[in-house]
């Protein structure tokens, strides 16, 4: 009886706070589930993309909705670059999207791309999805269900960023996550909240440099053994930006070596660096063949850094507590890998 009491209770809480659930029939075409959906009132399709991406068309449906008044050119806000469906980056022409309807849910001003391939699919990604509250794929039933408090989501609207607390087992570090670096943001906060981050090693630490982290591969590596190549499959596109760069504490993405500069979809690097006097950031400056904003000037003179990072890796937020537990990780003796010799382990991640 009691049991039968707190389940009504729960129920009746959920009610009361305003969960709502609610399951879309997807469509079969050609083999693919897709969504329905309405934007800027026409009616599409799209499959359902459990990458990192919000939403992109292909330069056909960005054409037709252009000649019959659903886009206009005020909607066209430049060119970036995106991942695609198959993990590779394809450059696309970035519109504001006014309105898409998902079987009632309703998402406002929302970034997409226009990719230029005109036989690209329609991609609508999770971090699209859930914004709109928690969603569940079912493949038997080929149903996406939503479930959560609201449905609509203005994407213009402005967003605070988010911090993540991370425990090593040398110290605690916590990060704040800028929410305009969005695609990046979007992902490690995805990782860090899934728990990804949990049991993987600081495989990479180097004094006055950084320290890095991320590898899956860490999690069962035999001790000495080379890491740094382990990945999740898929990259997030650069985002570079004037008013971010590598002082001592950024939060940045490591990457290998691609032509786009596309980021690592979970190996980061937190900043150590040292300081630099004008002449030497001058030199710095010279060799990029791009001039420092004041700010970090006075920053890699003051706090230190590492300038030569800037414009070739994305800085996606700040540690704001634990510099000292950074500074003593790049200090653990290591190999000629530059590996810690003893394991130093990220216990868990916790966002706030």
């Amino acid at each position: 009886m009691r049991t039968i009491t707190l389940l009504l209770f729960l129920l009746l809480c959920q009610s009361a706070i305003g969960f709502s659930q609610t399951v879309i029939q997807m469509k079969k075409e050609g083999g693919v589930s897709v969504i329905p959906c309405k934007v800027n009132g026409l009616n599409l399709s799209f499959v359902f993309d459990t990458g990192a991406a919000d939403v992109s068309i292909s330069m056909t449906e960005a054409l037709f909705m252009l000649k019959n008044d659903y886009l206009s050119n005020d909607d066209i806000k430049g060119t970036n670059k995106y991942s695609d469906a198959t993990g590779g980056i394809s450059e696309g022409i970035v519109i504001n999207l006014k309105e898409i309807d998902i079987a009632g849910f309703k998402l406002y001003n929302v970034a997409a791309s226009i990719v230029k391939n005109s036989e690209a699919p329609l991609l609508l990604g999770q971090s699209a999805i859930k914004r709109l509250g928690k969603f569940q794929l079912d493949l038997v039933a080929n149903t996406l269900t939503i479930t959560g408090t609201k449905n609509t989501y203005d994407a213009s609207m402005p967003h605070k960023n988010k911090f993540v607390v991370i425990e090593t087992t040398m110290g605690t570090i916590k990060v704040e996550v800028y929410a305009d670096v969005k695609q990046h943001a979007d992902n490690f906060l995805k990782l860090a909240g899934e728990g990804f981050f949990d049991s993987i090693l600081f495989h990479r630490v180097i004094p006055s440099f950084m320290i890095q982290a991320g590898d899956p591969k860490s999690k069962s590596a035999s001790k000495g053994e080379l890491l740094g190549n382990g990945d999740l499959g898929y990259k997030v596109p650069a985002e570079f930006m004037d008013q971010y760069h590598h002082r001592q504490g950024a939060l940045a993405a490591a990457r290998d070596n691609n032509p786009e500069k596309a980021s690592s979809a979970c190996q980061f690097y937190i900043v150590q660096g040292k300081t630099y006097t004008d002449s030497e950031l001058d030199g710095i400056e010279q060799s990029l063949k791009r001039k420092m904003t004041e700010q970090a000037r006075k920053d890699y003179k003051t706090i230190g850094g590492t300038p030569h990072l800037d414009g070739s890796y994305t800085v996606f937020g700040q540690l704001v507590e634990g510099q000292d537990v950074v500074q003593k990780i790049t200090m653990a003796p290591r190999n000629n890998t530059d590996r810690p010799l003893e394991d130093i382990i990220i216990i868990s991640t916790k966002i706030n």
